[in-house]
């Protein structure tokens, strides 16, 4: 059996990595342990419980002083890092124009864990870090932060999911903020032995059609919403992001320019 860890992150997600994990083994080998952790420690400490795989941002820096093994390449097409903003529908006025100074003064909220919000700090962009997303998206509702910055591939699903505060809430449709952040299979290392055997499963799954057909089946809305629209884009820089990974880029961002 594979304990598979798919908590502390979006619905979409778990079931875009879950799908992934049923090509690369059976469905009835694996357990899908969609459990939050909350507490930082807790998620650093997932392999001492018991698991086998998780995926988990390149360079998370909850796992720097913990022992695992890396799959590459990266899952998602560097999708995540393309950041959308979401925010409450009468504060729309005050985000015209995005700009990196007035987000310097606008604070993003995140759950609690999210490594987004280490990333944002080292920009000097203010952070709220707490609670899980529910808990978050009511503390944007309360004023408590000025928005909350998802991938573009998952941040409608999350408001959908909440029909009751979704009339109150809007996505930006002409901004993103991207960083990157390749998405990686972490093993435990107690899986070192089936490494190369998982390693090269996953090479051919990824360099195959059916690879293409989940991401598609999961992500085709919302890739040709970042294909077709006219987006301004803000880079941040991602200083925990590994050596071999400096140049990791989104296919779908190519042939845009950063603004300020």
């Amino acid at each position: 059996m594979i304990k598979f860890w798919n908590g502390n992150k979006t619905t979409v997600r778990q079931h875009y990595e879950l799908a992934l994990m049923h090509q690369l083994f059976s469905p009835k080998m694996i357990i899908n342990d969609t459990r939050d952790y909350p507490n930082p420690d807790d998620e650093a400490n997932i392999f001492n419980n018991g698991t086998h795989m998780i995926v988990t941002v390149a360079g998370n820096q909850k796992f720097i002083n913990h022992s695992f093994l890396s799959i590459d390449p990266p899952i998602c097409k560097g999708t995540l890092g393309c950041r959308v903003l979401i925010v409450r529908k009468d504060d729309i006025p005050s985000f015209h124009p995005v700009n990196r100074k007035m987000l310097e003064k606008k604070t993003a909220g995140f759950p609690a864990t999210w490594a987004d919000a280490e990333i944002f700090r080292r920009n000097h962009l203010p952070v709220l870090e707490y609670g899980d997303l529910r808990t978050i998206l009511n503390l944007l509702l309360d004023h408590q932060c000025d928005y909350i910055s998802l991938g573009i591939t998952e941040a409608q699903s999350v408001i959908d999911q909440y029909p009751e505060i979704k009339p109150k809430l809007i996505i930006l449709k002409d901004v993103l903020l991207y960083y990157p952040l390749p998405l990686i299979f972490y093993l435990s290392p107690s899986m070192d032995k089936d490494m190369k055997n998982i390693n090269n499963r996953w090479n051919s799954l990824r360099k195959s059609e059916k690879f293409d057909q989940i991401f598609n089946q999961h992500y085709s809305t919302t890739m040709q919403q970042l294909q077709t629209n006219i987006w301004k884009v803000i880079y941040l820089n991602n200083p925990f992001i590994p050596s071999q990974y400096a140049d990791f880029r989104c296919d779908f961002l190519a042939e845009y320019t950063p603004h300020s």
